[in-house]
């Protein structure tokens, strides 16, 4: 108990600047930064976002995730330095968002055990490990959450996440919204404002049909996700099926601690375990698989465990040390094509070394794909 009576006195206890510093270098450390693998064709396609630059429409559900190649257009940051340097932007923007948040909205003490769960949750570090269009996506769900008060702005956010990553965002705020309708069902009404969950499910609606609009008044005929869904489908099922458990395990990570220990609320739970299990069969469905569930089951999770105050509240500060030394010593487990990966800080400290010095001979590969094979 000695070293759990330590990890809580350094949640509760330390200094707010010192405490924040640990959690983001820990976050660095067990996570790294790179950019996702395929960040060339986005920047291929940022330099002109209206037409169709692929010839393989199995690369083609790429333009249907237009709005961050569209603000790398807009503001000219279409090299390959500027577009991963924007993408970077939207991944910390979601953290400092997320962390103002907290402490806007919470006591101290609720706040830090807050800011525990979310490094604890593979979806706070999903947009660093893999630099790219996930940034601005977490972005945008936070703020459709953050505006619950504001329905007309939550739908305002739901039409940018349909334009930035329709399919995303629609299971995303589907699962939001059907929990928060269950929740309303059995009498706990003031998990979230079903008007604005409501509005921003439609808002990303809406953003979809705008972008299909505007493919066609630009002339572009674009291959959907389809096409690649139907052309990898046995692949996808051989990755879920022989590799079920880490799987699983990877899409909440520590997290499923604070999913256990958020089943003792009892039939309070019951939305939230609804609307988790019920997304989980999407794991068949996707090559990337820790990215996607990460992603869709943020807003439930933010929803029903980060902006709670009284389930914050009932946190010990032992669980809370107990939390922050598992998410500590536990590696980094981030799942892709049904295979564990882990942290690519050391390959981003081999590269800097390589790229500086000399005194590390960097491999002759694709360095964007280096860390993961």
């Amino acid at each position: 108990m000695l070293l759990i009576d330590a990890a809580a006195r350094v949640v509760f206890d330390w200094r707010r600047r010192t405490f924040l510093l640990l959690v983001f270098a820990a976050m660095l450390v067990k996570t790294g930064i790179w950019h996702i693998p395929n960040i060339h064709d986005a920047i291929v396609y940022s330099r002109n976002p209206f037409v169709v630059p692929f010839d393989d429409p199995l690369k083609q559900y790429l333009l249907t995730n237009w709005l961050s190649p569209f603000l790398a257009w807009a503001i000219g940051a279409t090299s390959d330095a500027g577009f991963a340097l924007l993408h970077l932007v939207f991944a910390i923007g979601f953290t400092t968002l997320f962390t103002w948040l907290c402490f806007q909205r919470f006591a101290e003490r609720e706040a830090r055990i807050a800011m525990v769960i979310f490094a604890s949750l593979p979806a706070s570090a999903t947009a660093y490990f893999w630099v790219g269009m996930d940034g601005l996506t977490l972005l945008l769900m936070l703020a459709v959450v953050a505006s619950d008060r504001r329905p007309w702005l939550a739908g305002l956010w739901g039409v940018a996440l349909g334009l930035q990553h329709f399919e995303q965002g629609f299971v995303g705020l589907s699962v939001l919204l059907f929990a928060v309708m269950v929740a309303i069902r059995l009498g706990h009404d003031d998990v979230f404002s079903w008007r604005a969950a409501a509005a921003a499910w439609l808002g990303v609606v809406i953003g979809k049909i705008a972008l299909v609009l505007i493919f066609w008044r630009a002339g572009m005929v674009v291959a959907g996700r389809d096409a690649w869904f139907i052309a990898n489908w046995q692949m996808m099922q051989g990755q879920f099926w022989f590799h079920t458990q880490v799987v699983f395990w990877a899409v909440l990570g520590p997290g499923w601690f604070v999913a256990v220990r958020y089943a003792d609320r009892g039939r309070a739970s019951i939305p939230f375990f609804l609307a988790l299990f019920g997304v989980m069969p999407l794991l068949m469905f996707v090559g990337d698989q820790t990215r996607v569930l990460a992603i869709v089951t943020f807003p439930l999770i933010l929803t029903f465990w980060l902006t709670q105050r009284s389930v914050l509240a009932e946190v010990t500060r032992l669980q809370a040390g107990g939390l922050l030394l598992l998410w500590l010593v536990i590696p980094w487990v981030w799942v892709w094509g049904g295979q564990p990966k882990w942290s690519v800080f050391p390959y981003g400290v081999a590269f800097a070394i390589g790229k500086l010095t000399g005194w590390y001979q960097l491999p002759t590969v694709d360095i964007g794909d280096w860390p993961f094979r």
